[in-house]
């Protein structure tokens, strides 16, 4: 039995093409418990759901917070005196997915706590004195953007960070970026950002084994040795996508041609911003360096690494006011000025970089890259 799901992998191991859905699998399967780095807004929950749709598995997901006790986590007693589980608890006696959201926003104490729940003991007891323990099929995955951990402390207590494995995702190419921001603003659909820069891959489950395929739309091929998998069993098909962006969507509609051009634009944008924010101006093109500046003798911009939604709300208020007929010019600055609010914004926009406030700056970067006006665009700042 085949079924499609809608998950484009791009994160890949160095030197290979194992991608994040693969390693994944491979630690569900041999009882490997997860932890996945990365930035706000480039797919670490949806891998994790489509982990949960690959091996049948319900998902339970609960958003850490610096002030849980265990509690949320573990249990708490009523007010009738019974005793109740929580997250882990539940999903331990269910042998299904838990996903630790935000995980390295608990402190040391409370992950600590959960040690033994994903360890070679596999169980936790509750402070009723009731031991739970976890059937097959418990996994638990925590997603983090690392460094974000409060008060100064480091991510994970070590003996925590043990039990894991860690997988790091980045953000895709311009490209791809583009393609998901059109996907998930309604622009595009799935059918429609697929070329041959992304091939179709599954994941077979026979007989308790793990299979990984390339599915050519007929057959299922091995994917180490391309021989035909003639097993039978439920297979996944999903997406990789392998373009480091030569091969870019060519489409019949012209206007949907322009308007993934210029979102590509904007993703382009948006990694300029995250290059400066990282890396300062080395990354940068030597023309768009001329224009913009210098950066005052800073080696990097302190403003908010800007995630893939904000690229998304940009792309939806500029189809948006298309269809109500605005004009190129319009739509090409509402779209950057979201972007630019997004990222300056509170206490960053009246940052100094070089000779410019931040919302300047990010202006000139959108001028150099051509996706404003470099004449007569007035910046619109806010009066209080």
């Amino acid at each position: 039995m085949r079924k499609e799901i809608e998950y484009i992998a791009h994160n890949f191991v160095p030197g290979s093409q194992i991608d994040e859905i693969q390693q994944l699998a491979i630690n569900y399967f041999n009882g490997i418990h997860t932890l996945i780095e990365g930035p706000p807004g480039i797919g670490k929950s949806n891998a994790v759901e489509f982990l949960g749709e690959l091996f049948d598995k319900e998902l339970i997901s609960i958003t850490c917070a610096d002030d849980f006790t265990e509690s949320p986590l573990v249990g708490f007693p009523t007010t009738t005196g019974e005793y109740r589980n929580a997250a882990v608890t539940i999903a331990m006696e269910k042998g299904c997915l838990l996903n630790l959201d935000e995980i390295n926003q608990l402190r040391h104490t409370i992950q600590v706590r959960l040690n033994s729940a994903t360890d070679f003991r596999k169980s936790l007891r509750r402070r009723d004195g009731e031991l739970i323990t976890a059937k097959k099929g418990f996994a638990v995955l925590g997603t983090y953007n690392a460094g974000l951990a409060p008060h100064g402390r480091s991510d994970f207590a070590l003996p925590t960070k043990d039990r894991f494995d860690e997988l790091v995702f980045d953000y895709p190419t311009s490209d791809l970026e583009a393609r998901i921001a059109l996907l998930k603003s309604g622009v595009m659909g799935f059918d429609e950002i697929i070329n041959e820069t992304v091939e179709k891959r599954a994941i077979l489950l026979h007989e308790d084994q793990l299979h990984f395929g390339i599915y050519d739309g007929e057959k299922l091929h091995n994917f180490f040795n391309n021989e035909t998998i003639t097993r039978n069993g439920e297979y996944r098909i999903y997406y990789a996508f392998q373009n480091g962006g030569e091969k870019k969507l060519e489409l019949a509609d012209s206007d949907l041609q322009d308007v993934y051009d210029f979102t590509i634009g904007l993703a382009e944008y948006l990694a300029d911003i995250r290059s400066l924010i990282t890396v300062g101006v080395k990354d940068l093109d030597q023309e768009i360096i001329q224009y913009v500046g210098s950066l005052g003798g800073k080696s990097t911009v302190e403003l908010p690494v800007p995630g893939n939604r904000c690229l998304i709300n940009a792309v939806k208020k500029y189809q948006s006011f298309g269809a109500m007929g605005a004009d190129q010019k319009t739509k090409n600055t509402v779209a950057v000025q979201t972007i630019i609010d997004n990222v300056a914004f509170g206490e960053y926009k009246g940052q100094k970089i070089g000779n410019f406030q931040a919302k300047e700056f990010l202006v000139r970067l959108a001028q150099g890259r051509g996706l404003l006006p470099k004449e007569g665009y007035n910046l619109r700042f806010e009066t209080k």
